[in-house]
């Protein structure tokens, strides 16, 4: 049984989701016979407080060059966006901590978050 609870008895042929034409329905694993429903990591690491932003400096100094003068603050940071198939929302939470961990983000001036998504 995976994440949402789905097992079944006989084999469909797939899934349709809602407002998607049918090429696109989600496959069946038939390794253990549960629904196989791609995951999406949407990763966003920040620098940590009290580190420098230069970069986030100049888009706040071009910011106000261009008359947005209420912008107290500009901070940058980085979006990434991962796709798995073939994993429960378990696997996705652990493979994504570990890539942020061993090499999305520098644990000594970065912080990380991220949403697993279907």
């Amino acid at each position: 049984m995976n994440d949402h609870g789905l097992k079944f008895e006989h084999w469909p042929v797939g899934i349709v989701e809602e407002n998607k034409p049918f090429d696109d329905f989600v496959h069946l694993d038939q390794a253990d016979r549960t629904v196989n429903i791609p995951m999406k990591a949407k990763v966003y690491i920040t620098l940590k407080p009290g580190i420098l932003d230069p970069q986030g400096q100049a888009v706040h100094h071009a910011l106000e060059s261009l008359g947005f003068d209420r912008v107290f603050e500009v901070r940058t940071g980085k979006f990434i966006e991962m796709n798995y198939n073939g994993v429960t929302r378990d696997e996705a939470e652990r493979l994504t901590r570990q890539a942020c961990e061993k090499l999305l983000a520098n644990p000594v001036i970065e912080n990380y978050e991220f949403v697993i998504v279907e």
